[in-house]
């Protein structure tokens, strides 16, 4: 892992007094760790997982069909660092501005806003649940149940986009899933220590 990126993450640990926590992991889930933030999701078994550093940070793929070229049916936890630094703006303003343009869009279904923050302990969250067309490789835009998931850190430059989605018409099948995952923790207590261990990627 780039070394500023796990500076700011081991600082968010130490400031927030980052504690080991339990994940609810229900039958048929297997535990599937975060390795890069050593943190931890309940995933379904016989999902996909992978993990890759970014410009910005860090991006988690939990994906029921192979992540490549495309998939369906699965969530992304990408991990944006620096972000009032590079936007000017304060880390509440830039989610704002994202739920907004995302909500906004002519093509864009509102199904659910959170529209005030909730105390998710190291973060403030906001999410927006909309149905909206997106189109995979050459084929015709297909609509798709999306619930995203905005976190911000209460003191660290560091902004969490979660994002789950299916098909709308496997919404029903996929909700029990979502819900199964949102139970995510993202920075574990053990972060920094073995630091050496995640200088690359795990597929």
């Amino acid at each position: 892992m780039n070394r500023s990126v796990s500076a700011m993450l081991l600082w968010l640990c130490i400031s927030h007094w980052c504690l080991a926590q339990d994940i609810n992991v229900p039958d048929g889930y297997a535990l599937q760790r975060l390795e890069a933030t050593d943190g931890g999701i309940a995933m379904p078994m016989g999902w996909h997982y992978r993990s890759s550093g970014t410009a910005s940070g860090w991006l988690y793929t939990l994906s029921k069909e192979k992540p490549e070229p495309y998939y369906e049916t699965g969530m992304r936890i990408q991990l944006l660092l620096g972000v009032e630094k590079g936007t000017k703006q304060p880390r509440d303003m830039f989610v704002d501005a994202q739920i907004v343009k995302k909500k906004t869009s002519s093509d864009v279904e509102v199904i659910k806003e959170c529209a005030l923050p909730a105390d998710a302990g190291f973060f403030w969250r906001k999410c927006l649940e909309v149905i909206e067309p997106i189109q995979l490789g050459s084929e015709a835009p297909k609509r798709f149940h999306i619930l995203y998931t905005f976190s911000w850190s209460k003191s660290g430059d560091m902004v969490v986009v979660q994002t789950f989605g299916s098909p709308v018409e496997k919404w029903e099948e996929h909700k029990p899933i979502s819900n199964a995952m949102s139970g995510a923790i993202l920075i574990g207590a053990n972060l920094g220590k073995n630091a050496d261990r995640h200088s690359q990627p795990k597929p």
